[in-house]
């Protein structure tokens, strides 16, 4: 007795979810499969490899670094334009008390680190594949101790004292700054996205050449290939 067309429509739902269970099946198999699994995340690493093979290589590239450095400036040249045409409110004059930030001035031998690193990009964007030439010298232990102003990061402004906005941090969340504004940031959020400062310390050290006179941090075997991306930032 044939078919009738109700029949045959059914029977070829019944052989169409037939199939895509099959499939369903093999995808599942595949997905638990250890050697499957290795080869997925081999093709993980390869794929991140050749990321920050291309990013290292953009990076020493001198036309890039001028191409990002002159964008930056015309960036803050822009920036400082539009806040110059607002208006600002009065402020009443207050008698200082203290030095503040500015602690005492840099011995010679200060100085001539504080050139050496104040020339690096930002320590934090670099070791994340970015590269922001405009940066602020962070003092890991304050201004005023013996060797204050050696202990310097050079920082921009998002992972130093300015908190990025938040479509910013959602695609960079290592722009966390290093001084709080509020529930923004602060060294513990800091840390976690970007490492131990005295380690990054102890790279750019090793980077530029200078021997600290001071006690270090040992650089971790992870944090090795940093040394020559900040020193071929530094040449």
């Amino acid at each position: 007795m044939p078919l009738t067309a109700e029949q045959k429509r059914q029977r070829a739902f019944e052989r169409a979810k037939a199939t895509q269970e099959r499939a369903r099946a093999k995808a599942r198999a595949k997905l638990n499969d250890p050697t499957e699994k290795e080869k997925r995340l081999q093709k993980q690493r390869n794929a991140a490899e050749r990321m920050r093979s291309k990013q290292v290589a953009r990076l020493q590239d001198p036309e890039y670094r001028a191409a990002q450095l002159e964008r930056a400036k015309n960036k803050q040249i822009t920036k400082q334009k539009t806040t110059s045409t607002r208006q600002k409110p009065l402020k009443t004059k207050t008698k200082a008390t203290s030095k503040g930030l500015k602690g005492r001035a840099p011995t010679a031998a200060e100085r001539e680190v504080m050139d050496s690193i104040g020339k690096l990009p930002c320590v934090c964007c670099l070791l994340k594949g970015r590269f922001t030439p405009l940066i602020s010298l962070h003092h890991m232990d304050g201004r005023t101790k013996p060797y204050a102003h050696m202990m310097t990061l050079p920082l921009c402004a998002y992972h130093h004292d300015t908190p990025a906005d938040k479509s910013t941090i959602e695609e960079y969340p290592d722009l966390i700054p290093y001084h709080a504004r509020g529930l923004a940031g602060g060294k513990k959020a800091w840390s976690e996205q970007n490492g131990d400062g005295f380690v990054l310390l102890a790279m750019i050290y090793q980077a530029i050449g200078f021997n600290a006179p001071f006690v270090l941090p040992d650089i971790p075997n992870d944090c090795l290939p940093g040394i020559d991306l900040i020193r071929n930032t530094s040449s």
